[in-house]
């Protein structure tokens, strides 16, 4: 009536043969009772608990094992989740994992907000996945609170060492008491870091058992997988390999999922150094751009060339016989670049005269012979030099053609 107990356990002859080595027991075995022998045919280990105290238990490790196999499986679940989100162009935090910190989630509930509706729908999915999961972590605790006490195992650790502490460091019993319950009861040898080793002492009894926990395999696949091997290969070191494959297996599975993720995690930040140095050519060839402009506009000159006679007619100019030829209007200029060129051609014709007799720069600040100086007059193109460029680039200038 025991087959359904979800934990697969060693009988003692496998604590010993892994003992051995280096302890003996003090008291010599006794026989077991037929309530031992009938748990440890249905693949639970107990001590000196009966059948029906056992067989009370087993419900609710069975849920318990479950509850972590679903935990997992969403956690999977994620994952491939994300995986899917980040191959789609989508981009997350490089320490997002399968378990969301209330930060993660604040995050990934506010790209919602401005993403597509597939990629949204995506992360709507890693959000309810992790809430169930944290109801599942409930659960575990609500489970745990009805069981009784567990230790899980690291990496090294031993089925009758745990008990032993338990009993002796915990329960304040004597070392040879400890030692007459430990001897009595079936262990799981060997243990997988992250087994569940369960022990229970009261009133009621004692007993010990076994649940997957956070291990990467379950007691029953390390049992099964010891029961496949070889007869040669039979004792704690044989054993102990034969868990270790089933182990590695495991890890090997997982890190290859972990792998993927991480291969598109580098691919997406790629992606986004590519963005960023994109971006950051297109920024420096502006800042380039922007200081050319800046240069060219602390050495431009602003600049309007005409004859007397168009500039008068478009109100540029003023004459008078008092205060003489004046520059009225400083609309519609031309820049000069005095960094590139520090000389002006006057064509005649450009201007409706057929040669340039006279040249007249407005206003009267500028100097003939000092500021400037004017070559090629009486001819059809003359030449203005400029020979004082900085006080050029104070002020607006006229050149008043006149044949």
């Amino acid at each position: 009536m025991f087959r359904h107990f979800p934990v697969l356990l060693s009988v003692l002859s496998l604590a010993l043969a892994s003992c051995g080595d280096e302890a003996a027991s003090p008291n010599p075995r006794p026989n077991p009772s037929p309530n031992q022998e009938l748990a440890s045919n249905a693949g639970t280990n107990v001590g000196n608990m009966t059948a029906e105290q056992v067989e009370s238990l087993a419900p609710l490790s069975a849920e318990l094992d479950g509850v972590h196999r679903e935990i997992k499986s969403k956690q999977e679940g994620i994952a491939d989740v994300i995986k899917t989100y980040q191959a789609k162009g989508g981009q997350l935090p490089p320490d997002l994992s399968t378990d969301l910190t209330i930060e993660q989630r604040e995050i990934l509930s506010e790209k919602i907000e401005n993403e597509k509706r597939s990629q949204a729908n995506l992360l709507r999915r890693v959000l309810e996945t992790d809430t169930e999961i944290s109801d599942l972590k409930f659960n575990i605790l609500k489970l745990q609170s009805q069981l009784p006490h567990f230790v899980t195992a690291k990496e090294g650790d031993r089925h009758d060492r745990i008990m032993m502490d338990y009993l002796v460091g915990e329960m304040r019993l004597p070392a040879n008491q400890a030692w007459d319950l430990v001897y009595q009861a079936d262990l799981q040898q060997p243990l997988l870091a992250g087994f569940n080793v369960w022990i229970q002492y009261d009133d009621s009894g004692f007993g010990t058992w076994v649940t997957q926990g956070t291990a990467e395999a379950s007691p029953q696949e390390v049992q099964e997988r010891i029961l496949q091997e070889p007869k040669s290969e039979s004792g704690a070191r044989g054993k102990a390999a034969a868990a270790k494959v089933v182990y590695i297996e495991r890890r090997a599975k997982d890190l290859s999922r972990d792998v993927a993720l991480l291969e598109s995690k580098r691919a997406a930040l790629q992606k986004q150094v590519d963005e960023l140095s994109a971006e950051e050519e297109a920024i420096l060839a502006q800042l380039s751009a922007v200081k050319a402009s800046l240069a060219s506009a602390e050495n431009a000159t602003r600049y309007l060339v005409g004859s007397k006679k168009e500039l008068k007619k478009k109100g540029v100019i003023s004459t008078s016989l008092f205060k003489g030829m004046r520059m009225k209007s400083l609309e519609g200029f031309e820049f000069m670049d005095l960094g590139a060129s520090n000389e002006l051609l006057l064509d005649s014709s450009a201007y409706g005269l057929s040669k340039v007799k006279k040249v007249t720069l407005l206003p009267k600040v500028f100097q003939q012979g000092t500021d400037y100086e004017v070559h090629g007059l009486q001819s059809k193109t003359a030449r203005l030099s400029i020979l004082n460029p900085d006080k050029f680039r104070q002020f607006k200038f006229v050149v008043v053609l006149e044949q």
